[in-house]
């Protein structure tokens, strides 16, 4: 059951492209690259926490409940790729990123938002 919400999480936050966006748009991947690298908090299924941080060179963490994992992300055209060593068994899931506000959104299934999350605020000492 942990390792299926595991699996669940990542793969929503790898975001799919099957789904009725409500009238919003895509990101392009100019604008995800825009995105990424950074820290994320985010909200599966508006009750389960999850936090990610996607460094510059492709890597990045996780960590939903008291699980953690590691991985690779990246951007393949307009679609947001990422790879988790555990939670996915490094299977690369792809799909589509869509803002809404100051938050990002995710759509599953028949347009229904399964995750929401947002950046967090970069330190002072990671600005250039």
């Amino acid at each position: 059951m942990k390792k299926l919400f595991l699996l669940a999480t990542i793969g929503l936050f790898a975001l799919t492209s099957q789904a009725d966006a409500g009238g919003m748009k895509p990101l392009s991947g100019s604008e995800i690259r825009a995105l990424f690298p950074g820290s994320f908090a985010g909200t599966w299924q508006g009750q389960h926490s999850v936090t990610i941080t996607a460094s510059g060179n492709g890597s990045m963490s996780g960590k939903a409940m008291l699980a953690s994992d590691t991985g690779i992300w990246s951007v393949v055209g307009r679609k947001l790729c990422v790879s988790f060593k555990s939670w996915t068994n490094n299977a690369r899931h792809c799909g589509e990123v869509y803002r809404q506000g100051d938050t990002y959104v995710g759509f599953v299934k028949n347009g229904r938002p399964m995750l929401q999350f947002r950046k967090l605020i970069e330190s002072a000492q990671n600005q250039p």
